[in-house]
């Protein structure tokens, strides 16, 4: 009952999509920045060349500093084109090395909008990842299957652009909001 008020809410405030339902899911899928002890599970589908996903990045890591365990994150990629496909597959491949979360944050942080491989290759070395078996794996094309699976996922949940965030399963919100609107909702939700 809690999350359909919230639903109704977060839709009245244009804060998310309404109507439809979202697939079932277990969130403990690797790129999940807290165990699953969590009380809030959030997926965010998004773009290494969207710049409202580059404000998302560094809102949803304040929010895991505020919210500690209580808060899952899982990252999901959905490319919107193809040289950020590369930059979604050389995070994949990052992540490989147990690295993912860093080189999403080192990528946004220092090397957004560059897509070339040496611009890989530096977002790999700043991220203490191993240049060279980043570009091997990526090279492979081993990470097409894993960025097809995170689109098909985001089609499921009717995903058009990004950001694009799911909450327990139970809402979703297209597009950016302010930190203040985020922890609005999910305060109410750690509440009930």
């Amino acid at each position: 009952m809690f999350f359909q008020k919230l639903a109704v809410f977060a839709c009245s405030l244009g804060l998310a999509a309404c109507g439809g339902s979202a697939p079932e899911r277990d969130m403990t899928e690797n790129h999940s920045a807290a165990p699953k002890i969590s009380h809030i599970q959030m997926i965010e589908f998004f773009d290494f060349g969207c710049g409202h996903c580059r404000t998302a990045s560094h809102t949803m890591n304040n929010l895991k500093k505020h919210y500690g365990e209580k808060l899952q994150v899982e990252y999901k990629n959905f490319p919107l084109s193809a040289r950020t496909t590369r930059v979604a597959e050389a995070a994949e491949c990052a992540g490989k090395q147990s690295k993912y979360k860093t080189f999403h944050d080192v990528y946004f942080a220092g090397f957004f909008g560059r897509t070339a491989d040496a611009d890989l290759v530096s977002a790999a070395q700043a991220s203490g990842v191993d240049p060279k078996a980043m570009m091997t794996c990526v090279n492979s094309g081993i990470m097409k299957t894993k960025i097809s699976e995170d689109i098909a996922l985001a089609q499921k949940y009717g995903v058009t652009g990004t950001p694009f965030f799911v909450i327990n399963s139970q809402f979703t919100i297209p597009g950016s909001l302010p930190e203040a609107k985020f922890r609005e909702i999910l305060d109410q939700m750690l509440t009930q």
